[in-house]
């Protein structure tokens, strides 16, 4: 049950793990059946995972059935179908293990970053509640405060807020949630890139993560409708299925690539100008590489800044908070004795 419960909780890097140490036996030699062999003597990896990978391999399914069986993502999935067509097999292993760290890392940052301004905030719920329910009534008895005081108010009315505020979250996010689930993998994408604050880095990452599989594929030598085959037979439902099924489409009304990703939200405005210019050249696929790689860079750099501004602001909130419950409980007491004096 422990190992279960480790699993669960490591999962991610276990799996970037298993990719970078899967490319690295791939790249030296080890077959697929060594590879996974070699693995297992390791014993540093979930027996659920490998298990389930090594019983599709036996059973005769596609090393990315095997790779979905064994929990990862259908994004993953995609990337390893593409590779077995356009052959760099361990140099995509090598680059989803890279990117996953990258990615661990700023999600491990910004836990790290904004778990002590929570603890402070909760912290803070806790003593308005503290005040409201001890020491609110005592002043209320002794005379000292106007309960109609806008102080008072907050301070009587301030936890009531604060769970409503909850709640309201609570409530927006479970609608929303219900709402995505209703969409296909396109219309998620086009909400996504629509939504304040989170649609930039959605479109960058998407840009970058779609330009370096075409760009593979392009310079393999594929002609696009090769790749919009390859695209439209990978995992029913994701992204690139349904971005192949839709491009489809719109090549035989006789719209040009780069017109037709104008339309689409979810890419940077740059990206249709670079397929654009690529097919022009004739180089589309260095093009792309290039492009894949220039916005992997900015993607992380957005992230990187974007984590540098959210602890201060978080303290500056919680500043403010603290100045209120003060001015909330001390300006009532000095207005009363004002009025005495």
């Amino acid at each position: 049950m422990r190992r279960y419960t480790n699993w669960k909780k490591n999962k991610k890097s276990q799996q970037q793990l298993f990719l970078l140490f899967f490319s690295e036996l791939l790249q030296n030699g080890f077959s697929v059946q060594e590879a996974l062999g070699f693995i297992k003597k390791m014993n540093q990896f979930s027996e659920s995972m490998l298990t389930k990978f090594e019983q599709h391999l036996v059973g005769g399914w596609s090393l990315a059935d095997c790779f979905f069986a064994a929990e990862f993502s259908p994004q993953q999935v995609v990337q390893i179908q593409l590779a077995q067509v356009h052959g760099n097999f361990t140099g995509t292993l090598y680059s989803m293990a890279q990117q996953m760290k990258l990615l661990e890392t700023q999600r491990k940052n910004f836990f790290k970053l904004c778990s002590y301004p929570i603890l402070l905030l909760l912290f803070m719920a806790g003593v308005l509640v503290g005040m409201r329910q001890v020491l609110l009534p005592q002043l209320l008895l002794s005379g000292m405060v106007d309960k109609q005081h806008p102080g008072i108010q907050f301070i009587e009315k301030g936890p009531t807020y604060f769970f409503l505020l909850l709640l309201g979250g609570g409530v927006i996010v479970i609608g929303f949630r219900g709402f995505m689930s209703q969409r296909t993998a396109l219309q998620k994408a086009m909400v996504y890139s629509q939504i304040w604050g989170v649609g930039r880095f959605y479109r960058a990452y998407l840009s970058a993560y779609i330009s370096l599989e075409w760009g593979k594929l392009f310079q393999e030598g594929l002609e696009l409708k090769q790749i919009i085959e390859c695209m439209a037979v990978t995992k029913k439902g994701s992204l690139m299925q349904e971005l192949a099924m839709d491009l489809q489409s719109a090549l035989q009304l006789g719209k040009s690539l780069s017109g037709q990703l104008e339309g689409y939200s979810f890419f940077t405005k740059e990206m249709s100008r670079i397929v654009l210019q690529g097919e022009v050249k004739g180089r589309l696929g260095e093009e792309l590489l290039f492009y894949s790689e220039f916005m992997w860079k900015e993607f992380f750099k957005k992230v990187e800044r974007a984590l540098q501004w959210i602890q201060p602001l978080i303290f500056l909130f919680i500043a403010l908070l603290i100045i209120s419950i003060y001015a909330a409980m001390l300006l009532p007491i000095y207005g009363n004795m004002e009025g005495v004096l």
